[in-house]
């Protein structure tokens, strides 16, 4: 029966479904879980372990970290590149000499 108590009767295609697939109303008691929330995202987890503010505008999964933070030691380990080893574009971003101008105006 239908919600204006009038008497259903299941079509042709909805018998042949039942016959080819188990659903969920051949389960009897079906335990349905409680909905799932929106999991904490890995950027909050670093900010908080980092003691800083910390933004991944793109998709990083937990597996992304664990292979690519392997090498963080080494990339930190020189003294060297942690100055002036800054690259964007093959470019070197800290290795431009500028000179301070004298408040005269001479170089």
């Amino acid at each position: 029966y239908d919600v204006h108590q009038y008497r259903c009767v299941p079509s042709k295609s909805s018998e042949k479904m039942r016959q080819l697939f188990s659903l969920h109303v051949d389960a009897g008691h079906l335990e349905v879980p409680l909905p799932s929330y929106k999991r904490t995202p890995i950027d909050h987890h670093l900010s908080e372990k980092l003691g800083c503010r910390l933004r991944l505008e793109d998709l990083i999964v937990v597996e992304q970290l664990d292979t690519q933070t392997a090498d963080l030691e080494n990339m930190f380990s020189s003294l060297m590149e942690r100055y002036f080893g800054w690259q964007q574009n093959g470019e070197y971003l800290q290795r431009e000499i500028k000179t301070d101008s004298a408040e005269d105006g001479a170089a």
